[in-house]
């Protein structure tokens, strides 16, 4: 009996030794909790702590019992949460306990609460700075996406950017341009979770030697990153859905004290176009605006994709999209920049369009075509850019970019209800551009810049027609094709010195350059083969040699600002056209002078007035005059003059941009006057649309007004705004055999669009689109017009941090004239762990199923309805990971 009490005691004694605790600890949200204080007491002497132990990072604890006493009491206690107690009988315990413990938050009520947190904005001198988190509601994606929210910023379908009315230059990157004018690669692309502030700066200076001399009224963006993002961050996302649907988004930021670098891989079949390329509508890019006067036109016309909608809506794409940019910091005196993207693409069009034509002698006619497009676009674009301080007052860039794009598009066409056609284009494109810019900064106040450039482009394209057009007749011949062929090549060279200065408040520039450039057009269209007669073929080459000398002086006498401009220009030209034996030379001299006037009101409001003249040859793609087939119905050219085209601008407005009441209103009325024009004279046939270009020393005349208000209202939790523009144009033209006919075209625009702001979990967003059309010309009754109307209407709800949805009705009417509306259903649910590294979503697109939706259109001498294409439905799950 004694030998059984004694092994008890040693067994018990085991026992004892061998119980643990462990488990979780984890917020309501499912947060885990780390560092929290796990404390083991006697329950008879619960102030005298026992044992003691923390929770891990992850949330995870375990404690071994030492102590003997029956009754324990345990406590888990954490800064900002509730205490939590627990009772246990040690004779209950088994040998491994397991808690999975949950804290509720503490709230503490005070008599007083003070409470410091940065402004929304603030602004300081010529920078506003935007308090990023102030303006996310949790729909935001993309930093182009915080961009549209921000008072006094607008930005375009295409991704281009406006301040206050005037065109964003640059978005920076932590003070660094990395992405060059290029910019919508990082604000299409880059997470907006990383951004902490958005800085506006107006009169920006991109060359540090030239702060506070140069005359700048330019705009950047600086994009200032949270300070946790260091070294390398990025997210990745996949997302696939019914209908075949997949998207994949892959992008990385490295930042480090001599490197940043954002790099991103993209896949969607969804319409989307994250890059700032646009193949679709062909809308000009950033790039292409910067680069436009250095390339040569295309004579045979792109298929474009025009939609009245959203274009990710009519935009049926295959696409991948790749950038890379980097800025390496070698030594504080030297730095490079290389960008490099790829894009490729298959773009998919199905429509129709039916054309109503009424002509000055009564006479009526009707096209119509059917069509099938595949298109197929690959680009490569290629950037460098190496800057040294070769001492503190000097600077040498060397820009070397290179970019070569081949379009090819194939159609099928239904026309006239009677015949089959076949259509191709290959269109390729080779551009390069060199700069080398030295900039000398002579003193305090003035510097010396001197640029040179040289840019060559090569475009040649090739367009075959199945069965082909007899051009004499405009009919369609069975067993005969068409091929045109065009090579336009452009050679560019620019020598440029300027001379900047400033005194007192005063700033003024001074230079003097010399452009030459050297065209050379080489078109041919065959009929089965054989080239047609020297009506139809080009062999030309024109060289334009333009040395100017510019100078301006901005003035400033109190709240009244002047900033005259003189250019004085001579031009000296040499055009060869072989095909058709036409030479000409010859010289011109030009002044050029302009005035910009700005008078402040206050410090917030300015009335400003602008007038410009200028005179300048005709452009390179007018200078054709055989004809070119430019598509399926499309016959063109033009006839040489050497009169240079005149033109005369008046700009008269009002703004008040008063960041911190965040209101803001702009009015401005327009005019301009332009002389010695090229006019159309069209010939519409059934199956053939021919078109010569004249010139006349005559005018044409426009002019409009615009007005924006913007105004945030505290009481309602809501910004509104309100946007209108009216423009009018009056033009001549010849329409079959008529006479020079004087035509009027108008336009009236309106945008309503308001956003609330509520603290609850429910908000609403709406915006209204009206469009109004004239067309009228004389000897010819009646007035042809069109009214649009899109309304799009948006529920967010976001209950708390980690979820957010959204439910979007839009709804498009074409034409109230003969109404036909259509309804667009899309839903999102989107989640994000706590931690923030996982997110997952499902989302609904054009859940009414829409599968064409009509547009219409007028001019002065047609009405023209067309039947597109759209995105059918889809459902698409979609995993992120961000590291």
């Amino acid at each position: 009996m004694r030998l059984f009490f004694i092994l008890s005691i040693l067994l018990n004694g085991l026992f004892l030794h061998a119980q643990n605790f462990s488990g979780t600890i984890k917020s309501d949200f499912d947060e885990s909790i780390p560092f929290a204080n796990v404390l083991i007491k006697n329950a008879e002497t619960p102030d005298l702590i026992a044992q003691f132990t923390t929770s891990k990072q992850d949330g995870s604890f375990a404690i071994q019992l030492k102590a003997d006493f029956e009754n324990i009491l345990m406590e888990v206690t954490k800064y900002g949460f509730e205490n939590k107690t627990f009772h246990f009988k040690r004779s209950a315990l088994k040998e491994n306990q397991v808690l999975d413990i949950r804290m509720e938050e503490s709230f503490v009520a005070l008599e007083e609460v003070s409470i410091l947190q940065a402004p929304k904005i603030e602004v300081k001198e010529d920078t506003v700075n935007y308090r990023a988190s102030a303006f996310l509601d949790g729909s935001e994606r993309k930093v182009e996406d915080l961009l549209r929210k921000l008072p006094g910023v607008e930005v375009d379908d295409q991704g281009k950017i406006k301040y206050k009315g005037k065109n964003v230059e640059k978005v920076l990157l932590e003070g660094d341009d990395l992405f060059d004018s290029n910019y919508t690669l990082g604000t299409k692309n880059m997470n907006v979770d990383i951004v902490d502030q958005v800085q506006a700066i107006e009169n920006f200076t991109e060359n540090a030697l030239l702060r506070g001399i140069q005359d700048s009224d330019k705009v950047a963006l600086n994009l200032k990153l949270k300070k946790n993002v260091i070294d390398v961050s990025g997210n990745a996302a996949f997302g696939y859905g019914i209908e075949n649907r997949h998207q994949t988004d892959l992008n990385a930021l490295a930042i480090t004290r001599s490197l940043k670098n954002f790099s991103n891989l993209t896949y969607n079949n969804l319409g989307e176009n994250n890059s700032p390329y646009d193949f679709f509508s062909f809308q000009a890019s950033l790039e292409d605006q910067k680069y436009a006067g250095m390339k040569a036109p295309k004579l045979i016309h792109e298929r474009i994709f025009s939609s009245g909608l959203e274009s990710h809506r009519a935009n049926i794409n295959d696409n991948w999209f790749s950038s890379f940019s980097n800025i390496y910091k070698f030594s504080k005196r030297m730095s490079a920049r290389v960008n490099l993207t790829y894009y490729q693409d298959e773009l998919r069009f199905f429509g129709s369009d039916q054309s109503n034509f009424t002509f000055e002698d009564a006479t009526n006619l009707m096209t119509s075509q059917q069509e099938n497009v595949v298109k197929k676009p690959e680009l490569y674009d290629g950037n460098v850019k190496l800057t040294w301080h070769s001492s503190k007052s000097s600077l040498m860039e060397l820009t070397s970019k290179w970019n070569v794009e081949n379009i090819r598009t194939r159609a099928d066409l239904f026309t006239n209800d009677e015949n089959d056609l076949l259509t191709s284009l290959q269109s390729e494109s080779f551009f390069t551009y060199q700069e080398l810019l030295f900039t000398q900064k002579l003193n305090e106040k003035n510097a010396l810049q001197i640029k040179g450039v040289f840019s060559r482009n090569d475009l040649p394209q090739t367009f075959h027609l199945t069965p082909g057009l007899d051009f004499e007749t405009g009919q369609i011949l069975d067993n005969s094709q068409n091929r045109q062929s065009s090579d336009f090549s452009r050679n560019y060279w620019e020598l440029n010195s300027t001379l900047l200065g400033a005194k007192n408040k005063n700033k003024f520039q001074v230079s003097a350059a010399l452009k030459y450039a050297q065209n050379q057009l080489v078109s041919q269209l065959f009929q089965n083969g054989k080239s047609l007669n020297a009506n139809y073929s080009n062999d030309l080459t024109f060289n334009l040699l333009e040395s100017n000398l510019e100078g301006f002086y901005h003035l400033k006498f109190g709240k009244l600002s002047a900033k005259p401009t003189l250019v004085v220009k001579n031009y000296a030209w040499k055009r060869e056209d072989f095909s058709h034996n036409d030479h000409a030379n010859g010289n011109r001299f030009v002044l050029s002078p302009s005035l910009n006037l700005s008078y402040k009101l206050s410090d917030v409001t300015r009335l400003f007035s602008s007038y410009a003249y200028d005179e300048t040859p005709l452009s390179e793609n007018n200078l054709y005059s055989g004809f070119v087939l430019s598509s399926n119905r499309s016959l063109s050219k033009k006839r040489f003059s050497d009169d240079f085209h005149q033109r005369h601008q008046f700009t008269l407005g009002f703004g008040i941009h008063d960041m911190y009441n965040q209101f803001n209103l702009t009015a401005a009325l327009n005019y301009t006057e332009q002389k010695n024009n090229l006019f159309a004279q069209t010939h519409v046939a059934q199956n053939l649309t021919t078109t010569e270009y004249f010139f006349l020393p005559e005018g044409n005349q426009s002019y409009g007004g615009s007005f924006g208000v913007e105004k945030y209202i505290p009481w309602l939790q809501t910004t509104f705004k309100l946007n209108g523009n009216y423009s009018r144009s009056d033009y001549k033209n010849i329409v079959n055999n008529s006479g020079v006919r004087n035509n009027q075209s108008d336009i009236y625009l309106l945008n309503l669009y308001g956003k609330t702001a509520l603290s609850s979990p429910i908000n609403f967003q709406n915006e209204l689109k009206l469009m109004h059309m004239n067309a009228k010309s004389e000897n010819v009754k009646g007035t042809l017009q069109n009214t649009q109307i899109v309304n799009a209407f948006k529920i967010l709800v976001k209950p708390n941090r980690y979820w957010f949805g959204s439910v979007a009705l839009d709804y498009f009417q074409p034409s109230t004239q003969n109404p036909n509306e259509h309804y667009f259903v899309d839903v999102m649910i989107r989640y994000f762990t706590p931690n923030q590294i996982w997110g997952f979503s499902l989302t609904g697109k054009n859940l009414t199923n829409n599968k064409f939706f009509e547009e219409v259109y007028v001019s002065d001498h047609a009405h023209s309805s067309s039947l597109q294409s759209l995105n059918r439905a889809y459902v698409l799950a979609s995993l992120s990971f961000s590291f």
